[in-house]
């Protein structure tokens, strides 16, 4: 068959509703596929991927009509039921005549119910005083039920700042923040990095790390610092308070502090717990150690061993080595040259490196130091 000569109504048969690939639909119709696929671009018709061919021939047109009208589902939720991409869902819907739901259509689907009624849900937000999400839960619905039914309705909806918020705690949030960024805690973020050789103390990471309060919460140390002095308020007598906690020891004490990447920072923060994975962490590096161990790493820091290789040596953190030394009036601080990391005695060969196209985190991995102490042989 010449290319001019295709029946356009037997391809879209092929091509949308039988389902079939360019390369069959090029077979059927004795072309080229790239004829075919001309040929298709010229009726706009959307060209699926490789994979949408091969696996999307066992769904047809009805199955997701009767989902999305019939059902009520979402696209969302009928790919997820489907298993399918969403635009498979909406190509199939296209290619059937049904028009695409609108947001606000979507949501009014979404949330109709024929046994929850609008008056059930003010009563509980009005005069039992429960929040949107409480509603949404009780009703065992989405967090956002509840406020989109009100707002459909155009009910007036509390205003939940202040005073008015479940959260609410006095307006400490000011103190609070002052404290978290206020220069000594900036040090003290610094110290618990260079005790720790700035180093994930759970995975060993030099990437990405921060410092966490531990075992004793910020939170904690807050609450406590603010019943020393119940007769001051967070809010009028902040700068007093702030000057304060400048001298409240557990809020710069860095035994109270762990170097821990991002990654494990966001599981200590877990609402369901610390996870099974932190606990052993912790417990490792907790774990008892007999004098023979202790002497010998004390014996492996004064041959000049860094304290990076002790750590893997010993498989302990870097912050209870630096604990050991200081129990044995050893200062880590007193370091001798030779125990500077490769990258810092070869700190011309790094800026060369650096000015040749290298990047930081290429030369921290080159020299197994974290991105700081690259950046900051750089600044020098």
């Amino acid at each position: 068959m010449k290319p001019n000569e295709i029946d356009e109504q037997l391809l879209l048969k092929l091509y949308n509703e039988d389902l079939l690939s360019i390369v069959k639909c090029a077979e059927i119709l004795k072309v080229s596929e790239s004829c075919i696929r001309r040929r298709l671009k010229k009726l706009k018709i959307v060209i699926r991927s490789p994979g949408e061919q091969l696996t999307h021939q066992d769904i047809t047109k009805e199955q997701v009509v009767e989902l999305y009208l019939n059902q009520g589902l979402s696209i969302a939720q009928c790919a997820a039921k489907l298993n399918k991409s969403e635009g498979f869902v909406k190509k199939r819907l296209k290619m059937s005549g049904v028009k695409i739901r609108s947001v606000i259509e979507g949501l009014r689907v979404f949330h109709k119910t024929d046994n929850i009624t609008d008056d059930e849900i003010i009563d509980l937000y009005e005069n039992k005083k429960m929040s949107t999400y409480e509603i949404s839960k009780h009703f065992n619905k989405s967090p956002y039920f509840a406020r989109q039914r009100l707002w459909q309705i155009s009910y007036p909806m509390r205003d939940n700042a202040g005073e008015n918020n479940g959260s609410w705690k006095g307006g400490i949030t000011t103190l609070h923040s002052r404290i978290r960024t206020c220069k000594k805690m900036e040090t003290w973020k610094v110290n618990c990095l260079r005790r720790d050789d700035y180093q994930c103390q759970i995975s060993g990471s030099p990437d990405d790390v921060q410092v966490h309060h531990y075992p004793i919460t910020f939170a904690e140390i807050f609450d406590n610092f603010l019943r020393k002095y119940p007769d001051l308020s967070p809010i009028n007598d902040c700068d007093k308070l702030l000057e304060l906690s400048q001298n409240h020891d557990p809020f710069w004490d860095i035994n109270n502090g762990i170097t821990i990447s991002k990654e494990e920072h966001k599981k200590l923060h877990n609402p369901k717990g610390i996870t099974n994975n932190i606990k052993f962490a912790i417990k490792f590096y907790k774990k008892e150690l007999k004098q023979e161990e202790i002497n010998s790493i004390i014996g492996a820091y004064e041959r000049g061993d860094r304290i990076k290789d002790i750590r893997r040596n010993f498989n302990l953190g870097a912050m209870r080595i630096y604990s050991i030394l200081r129990e044995n009036n050893i200062n880590p601080a007193n370091r001798i040259n030779d125990q500077r990391s490769d990258a810092t005695k070869q700190s011309e060969r790094v800026i060369q490196l650096y000015k040749d196209g290298t990047t930081v985190k290429e030369l921290a991995k080159m020299y197994e130091v974290s991105d700081t102490t690259i950046r900051k042989i750089l600044k020098k």
